[in-house]
């Protein structure tokens, strides 16, 4: 934390986190849509769990706009409603972008998503 952002925490009521983080860590419940990357018009399907994404990266603000954009153009392609494989083949490959591998470890149960991706020979 920045001298400045020390300051404005201090004057903000302290805590350590300057008032414009804290207000960016507030949970949603899974069924919550992230109204600033996925408008209330866009079709998300059944299965999306924002929650685990959350939980499970830590992303920028720009990551979370690349994988939203990436996943919607996916669905798009398929002419479906967008899925947690779009949500995850999105973050691998902006994982890839970054120079980082996908591992199981890191999507888990999803993991098998972009396995099947790879041995179908769609690009990640």
């Amino acid at each position: 934390m920045t001298t400045a952002e020390t300051k404005a925490s201090e004057k903000n009521g302290g805590g350590g986190v300057p008032r414009r983080a804290r207000r960016h860590t507030r949970r949603r419940n899974s069924s919550e849509r992230p109204s600033s990357v996925f408008p209330a018009r866009a079709p998300l399907a059944a299965d999306v769990d924002f929650k685990f994404l959350a939980r499970q990266f830590n992303v920028t603000g720009g990551d979370i706009r690349n994988v939203a954009l990436d996943a919607a153009f996916l669905a798009a392609e398929d002419g479906r409603a967008v899925t947690m494989r779009h949500l995850v083949r999105a973050t691998a490959r902006q994982m890839l972008k970054q120079g980082k591998v996908p591992s199981p470890a890191d999507f888990k149960q999803y993991h098998s998503l972009i396995a099947r991706e790879s041995s179908e020979g769609v690009g990640t």
